[in-house]
């Protein structure tokens, strides 16, 4: 009953992480909403923005200023965001203070008014692919610059700025007489924005913004990013995604090396679901991925204790968590431009680093505290095999035993130990899962291990 009541307590913890925090918030009445558009531009910051905007919209808002200070980030996120601004119909306004780099400026172009800071900078948007580990950058080619480059133009034609001066920032050829040579990216100081009328005006501080568009005499509310978009961001980190992961896959692997459900396949559920959990609020995960993922664990589990042998159920079970992990990673399981190759490589990282570190501290673990007491001493067997206790590793009566009966004296996955000839033996199967008690014989030794198989 004990472990029923573990596993039931588990499922609930797993489902309440995968549901989504978002459906428990509420939007606050507000006429003019301040949106921080900081750092870098990243799905978690496109998730807290597209939260912000249907806040404002709920509320009836009658304007929308994004305060941003960014040198840019991922174009999805970018584009992300410029989506959720084109469907609004009330006044939107960019305050570039004091920069709209590389996706800042797209998010800038997808308001109604741009307003510029003095001394700011707004442009510098061409593509980049970053190289391995974040070190380097490279060019992107036609494809990627094109797709960029008509997404800065849509966002500026829906908003009467000029598509000329979008698409320059994006692709060197363009060049726009007295403004940018070809082969040179656009990048204006917010003056020169101005004058060339891309801004509005310049404005020192947002209370001028609000005078500026009659807006002073409303309510403001100033939205911030809540505790569960802050532990969004640090689940998802590769970094953290990775460690989530290998903690997962310890818990499984010792999961399946103790008896009955405990301590492992506790915690191996709970950082598997804070791992689909923050990838799932993202929109990176959806629940076809998480189906997988368990569809996964239920294969596993039926090859390594219900079916004998490890074949087509084990290696479908693999398969399945794999994908759903990759599948969790990455928005688009199948890339199509240098960014999301970057993406895929990133998820290839996480995974193989997981698998990798998991497995290494699980051996060191076995090897090294097998004698430990507690949680230890259910991973391993810990006594010592001393001759007097029955054990022998002469070669000579080790291969005596070729063709003996005996009974496994404890399950065998695929080690373990048997009686045989009175004598308690270390022995293993071909692969098969043998229960405690049942009656073997031993098929063949090589080196040092006996082999046994069922007795038929």
């Amino acid at each position: 009953m004990k472990k029923h009541k573990t596993s039931f307590i588990s499922l609930l913890l797993l489902f309440a992480l995968i549901c989504p925090y978002h459906q428990f918030l509420h939007a606050e009445d507000g006429d003019v909403y301040i949106i921080p558009v900081h750092g870098m531009i990243d799905l978690g910051l496109a998730s807290f923005l597209k939260r912000s905007v249907k806040e404002a919209e709920e509320a009836g808002a009658k304007a929308v200023i994004l305060d941003i200070k960014t040198y840019g980030g991922r174009v999805d996120a970018a584009v992300d965001i410029k989506d959720a601004l084109s469907n609004l119909k009330m006044l939107t306004i960019a305050y570039v203070n004091p920069r709209a780099i590389s996706a800042g400026a797209l998010i800038a172009l997808s308001c109604k008014h741009i307003i510029v800071a003095p001394g700011s900078m707004i442009g510098a948007a061409s593509p980049v692919k970053i190289g391995f580990a974040g070190m380097s950058h490279q060019k992107t080619g036609e494809k990627e610059i094109s797709f960029v480059r008509s997404a800065f133009r849509a966002a500026a034609e829906q908003n009467n700025h000029s598509t000329k001066l979008a698409e320059a920032m994006v692709d060197p050829d363009i060049k726009i007489k007295k403004i940018i040579q070809k082969g040179k990216l656009l990048t204006l100081t917010g003056s020169e924005a101005v004058k060339i009328g891309l801004a509005k005006t310049e404005a020192k501080s947002i209370k001028e913004i609000l005078r500026l568009f009659n807006l002073d005499k409303f309510s403001i509310k100033k939205t911030r990013t809540n505790w569960a978009e802050h532990v969004v961001r640090f689940l998802t980190h590769p970094v953290v995604s990775s460690l989530l992961l290998t903690l997962g896959f310890l818990g499984l692997l010792f999961e399946i090396k103790t008896p009955g459900w405990g301590v492992g396949g506790t915690i191996s559920v709970v950082f598997l679901a804070l791992f689909f959990w923050g990838h799932y609020i993202l929109g990176l995960a959806n629940i076809m991925d998480i189906v997988l993922f368990i569809i996964g664990i239920i294969l596993l589990s039926t090859e390594l204790f219900i079916t004998p042998g490890f074949g087509f159920i084990g290696a479908g079970g693999i398969l399945c968590i794999l994908a759903g992990i990759y599948l969790a990673l990455v928005k688009q399981p199948l890339p199509k431009f240098s960014w999301e190759f970057n993406l895929l490589n990133t998820a290839l990282y996480t995974i193989s680093g997981a698998i990798l570190t998991s497995g290494a501290v699980f051996a060191l673990l076995l090897k090294y505290l097998p004698k430990s007491k507690g949680l230890w001493s259910q991973l391993a067997l810990s006594a010592s095999e001393k001759q007097k206790n029955g054990f022998n590793v002469s070669p000579t009566e080790m291969h005596a035993l070729v063709g003996k009966r005996g009974v496994a004296h404890t399950n065998l996955r695929p080690a373990g130990k048997a009686m045989i000839d009175d004598k308690l033996w270390s022995v293993m199967t071909d692969g098969d899962f043998i229960e405690e008690g049942v009656e073997i014989v031993v098929e063949k030794v090589e080196g040092n291990r006996i082999l046994v198989k069922i007795l038929n």
